[in-house]
């Protein structure tokens, strides 16, 4: 079955709001989840074959990718059986759901919110199908961005990853870069196919590669869905029509346009069961306009991004004062409105002198002025404003500003016009001060790093830049750090005057005391303060930063070790802080495996290193490795920790003769393979080069086993180990296991065979998905 037998009857059942499919497949689905729960260990579930199909090379643990499917599927069995009335059993889905979140939490995510693989799609999943605690989300968002901006802000993700990558950006405040991966156009991108010709969307993020040459055939579809889920989260998110997931099949709808990456207008089309919906949206001359088409029969939730209500009109009347339309709220920068059937144009107005006229006109029409004089004499400043607007005398335009709120005052002390209309008017007025002192002037906070340590000196600076036509006068720039750092401003942080085109800096120095809590979070913040046409104005300053551990442990290696034997297991730590550090290291093993000594003490200088040798003894009736615990602290605060496996000795490839492969052979896409030197070099030419091991094998891997690979490569990509059996001697998807390849400088990559039930006899190595030199060191089969 699987879980599309689950996504679809959803699917259908949000889009048209008919339960049917749910009765009609409601025992299937109850199966599957069963059946996933049966075939789980501790809720987490074993590999998918193919996992996040053609990603760019960053894969995700199969184990990863199927457990969320299995919480996924479940979450939404638990909300259908609750709309066929069976609660019983959706509280028991709901619990089982929970139980695969925690489940996955303990086994994928760190307390920093990284998670496991470090992929985007691994975020993208956690995220998306709420798989984390509400204190991790954001660290997760800030960890996807940061894949995301490694890849020169481009995305990495597969089949899997595709669909809710958009979705997961807009939701937790990256909007931006949901906009900027939906328009870029060099690969991979959507835009890349669309400049290469294409008018469907490919199997491939590159079906046509950048130098002009085509992907095999075999496997290069020009007409493929997959990557084309992206235009959901373009109706749901530009166009903003969007489904109540509380009232299923469009009876109710949710417009929410979220305009973004530059775009003027956009327009999207719907035809529901009760009929057409529409939204489509312009921003022109500083206006921005909606119009929305509601089918009969149907409601709608409409969300117009303005500062405030009397911003908006709908029908050249105050939206919230028009016909069929109720105003519900202000919710993080949009008015929200309901209304009924029909057609509506709503117009968020500029701040302006005209549109304050027109509030006037407003105000005078529904009672809230005394007399036309009254409203007479707000009209007579305004056409002021208005007519120094126009010259763009911003200064004349702020003096009749502030000669128009003094009327304000005097007609309302006289009960010339209504504390609300007298209020709203005020609002407007201010508003347009604010934007004529703060245009072309800006200011910004900055460091030369944003990850600070305990006991760091920072250097921060703030930049105000004068690109107005006038004078800024009295400017005043402070900063506000958190309680126990020291801070001192290097250079004045004042100035009496700052020209137009003119910048001024102001440079401070702060110290992180040694006890700061570490966090992946901290905000600095700050202003600067000035004055221009005698008004005063304020622009915050702030920057995002992390403390994080001045200690890390940089390495850890250990040879084999044979079953009664010892090895020696060295932990190298790093001081990247700027003071020097003291501290502990600690390893803590299985209780029948020993370590001397637990802990050694370490006293590590700024900008320096140190290794450490613990004593590691197996047990003498070891049948796999064992995973160690190491752990580091500093001044008495925890450092940083890992795990790490001892192996027990299996088979090894050295390359230490010359000429002699020891048994492994070109299979595709290698040419020149030699081994010289103590390596074996070869070069891929395709996408799929791999290498075969074509001398017997025989190992047990009843409780696992390791490759660990000792590999450099001329690109990054990713990589795959496949192996057969005595049982199962062909290779296949099910029996491999997918790595992140890292260019540059020799790396060891650990690659996993979970336990099988007859020895390893063979094994394949694909070391890159891509052409690249190649050299490895060794080749180790570990258990």
């Amino acid at each position: 079955m699987g879980d599309a037998g689950v996504t679809v009857p959803y699917a259908i059942w949000q889009r048209y709001g008919d339960t049917r499919v749910i009765e009609e497949n409601y025992e299937a689905m109850v199966r599957w989840i069963e059946y996933m729960k049966e075939n789980s260990t501790d809720y987490i579930r074993p590999a998918p074959a193919y996992g996040d199909w053609l990603n760019v090379n960053d894969p995700t643990p199969g184990e990863l990718i199927s457990t969320a499917y299995f919480a996924y599927s479940t979450k939404l069995l638990s909300d259908m059986a609750r709309a066929i009335g069976r609660t019983d059993d959706a509280e028991a889905f709901k619990q089982l759901f929970e139980d695969i979140k925690a489940a996955f939490n303990e086994a994928f995510v760190k307390e920093d919110g990284q998670i496991a693989g470090d992929s985007q799609t691994a975020y993208v999943l956690a995220l998306y199908m709420d798989l984390l605690p509400e204190d991790k989300r954001q660290k997760a968002a800030d960890h996807l961005v940061e894949r995301i901006k490694e890849r020169d802000w481009h995305l990495s993700t597969g089949f899997l990853g595709t669909r809710d990558l958009l979705p997961v950006l807009s939701d937790t405040g990256h909007l931006d870069v949901a906009y900027r991966l939906l328009l870029n156009d060099t690969f991979p991108s959507w835009g890349y196919q669309i400049k290469n010709g294409a008018t469907t969307m490919w199997e491939r993020w590159d079906s046509i590669r950048p130098d002009g040459s085509f992907q095999d055939a075999g496997m290069n579809s020009f007409n493929h869905y997959a990557y084309g889920a992206v235009g959901d989260w373009m109706y749901r998110n530009i166009a903003g029509i969007q489904h109540d997931p509380d009232r299923p099949g469009y009876k109710h709808v949710i417009i929410h346009p979220r305009p973004g990456g530059d775009l003027t207008h956009a327009k999207g089309v719907y035809e529901s069961v009760y009929g057409t919906i529409v939204s489509d949206w312009e921003q022109r001359d500083g206006d921005f306009r909606l119009n929305v088409t509601v089918p009969v029969n149907t409601t709608a939730t409409v969300y117009v991004p303005a500062d405030n209500e009397w911003s908006v009109t709908e029908s050249g009347q105050l939206a919230h004062e028009a016909e069929g339309v109720t105003f519900v709220k202000m919710e993080e920068g949009y008015a929200v409105y309901e209304i009924g059937s029909g057609e509506y144009r709503f117009t968020v107005h500029p701040v302006s002198a005209v549109y304050m006229s027109t509030l006037v006109a407003f105000f005078k029409e529904a009672g809230e002025l005394a007399n036309h004089g009254a409203a007479r004499a707000l009209d007579v400043h305004l056409a002021a404003v208005d007519r120094f607007e126009k010259k763009g005398a911003a200064d004349k335009v702020v003096k009749h500003l502030n000669g128009f709120k003094q009327l304000l005052n005097h007609q309302r002390e006289n009960e010339l016009i209504s504390e609300n209309a007298s209020n709203v008017l005020q609002m407007f007025a201010d508003r347009l001060i604010e934007q004529l002192i703060k245009k072309g002037v800006s200011a910004e906070l900055r460091a030369e790093e944003t990850e600070f340590h305990p006991g760091d000196q920072v250097h921060f600076e703030t930049v105000f830049e004068n690109n107005s036509d006038d004078n800024i006068h009295d400017l005043d720039m402070s900063l506000t750090v958190p309680e126990g750092w020291e801070i001192t401003a290097v250079t004045s942080p004042s100035a009496k005057v700052v020209k137009p085109g003119e910048t001024f800096t102001a440079q401070f120095n702060a110290i992180v005391p040694k006890h700061q809590e570490l966090t992946d979070s901290l905000t600095i913040e700050g202003e600067a303060v000035y004055r221009k046409f005698g008004e005063e104005a304020t622009i915050p300053l702030n920057i995002r930063a992390k403390v994080t551990s001045p200690v890390r442990i940089q390495e850890i290696q250990s040879d084999p070790v044979e079953p009664g034997e010892e090895t020696t297991l060295h932990v190298t730590m790093q001081n990247v802080a700027q003071q020097s550090f003291t501290g502990n290291v600690t390893v803590e093993a299985p209780s029948d495996w020993t370590v001397v000594p637990t802990t050694q003490s370490y006293e590590l200088d700024a900008g320096t290193e140190g290794t450490f040798g613990f004593t590691v003894v197996a047990p003498e009736d070891a049948v796999r490795g064992a995973e160690m615990h190491v752990s580091a602290t500093y001044d008495n605060y925890k450092a940083d920790e890992t795990t790490t496996t001892v192996h027990l000795p299996g088979v090894s490839w050295e390359f230490d003769t010359d000429g002699d492969a020891q048994g492994w052979q070109p299979t595709n896409h290698l040419t020149e393979f030699t081994v010289s030197d103590g390596v074996l070099t070869t070069q891929s030419t395709g996408g799929d080069p791999y290498m075969v091991q074509r001398e017997p094998l025989s190992m047990d891997a009843s409780h696992g086993a390791v490759v660990q690979l000792t590999m450099k490569t001329s690109v990054s990509s990713g990589g795959q180990i496949f192996w057969g059996t005595e049982a199962s001697p062909h290779f296949s998807e099910d029996k491999s296991t997918r790595f992140n390849v890292k260019g540059g400088e020799f790396h060891v990559y650990h690659v996993p065979i979970p336990p099988q039930d007859s020895p390893i006899t063979n094994l394949r190595i694909d070391p890159l998905t891509q052409e690249g030199d190649i050299t490895i060191e060794s080749i180790r089969l570990l258990r």
